[in-house]
């Protein structure tokens, strides 16, 4: 127990520095999520979601001489039907990278529960580590006593 005794000895300065690294932790996590919003992350989160349940549409006009013409639509399943023109352009991309924004805003959302949870258990650890020292020092104390008489 000697060992563990000396490890809690140093607990001030193990708990300051535990403390420290928590709230470079949560900086860095802070940074990141400010980082994300610069970058348009929401943006194309709103975007994805409103145009998920949408879907390319091909339709075919004949011209005066009988040729044919084709039109995109992106029609989406409450109703809207968006006019794309010639060519469906590049929404099927904007859909796929806005389902990736959605999973890393996902992923930063979760993340951020964690760190939480973290902080409250090792809120405790320190508290915890602080009552051993106390009952460790209370005994110590207590013992020299009891050598001295």
């Amino acid at each position: 127990m000697s060992g563990f005794g000396a490890k809690l000895g140093a607990s001030l300065e193990l708990t300051r520095r535990l403390e420290q690294a928590y709230g470079e932790l949560l900086r860095s996590y802070g940074e990141l999520v400010e980082l994300l919003g610069e970058s348009g992350l929401l943006e194309l989160v709103e975007l994805y979601e409103e145009y998920s349940g949408c879907s390319v549409e091909e339709t075919w006009v004949l011209n005066k001489v009988k040729k044919k013409y084709y039109y995109y639509y992106l029609k989406c399943a409450d109703g809207r039907s968006i006019y794309l023109g010639k060519s469906p352009g590049s929404i099927n991309v904007l859909k796929q990278v806005g389902k990736r924004a959605l999973e890393l805003k996902n992923a930063v959302d979760e993340a951020g529960r964690a760190i939480s949870e973290l902080g409250d258990h090792l809120k405790q650890y320190i508290l915890d580590l602080h009552l051993i020292a106390t009952i460790m020092s209370t005994e110590h104390y207590e013992s020299t006593l009891k050598r001295e008489q």
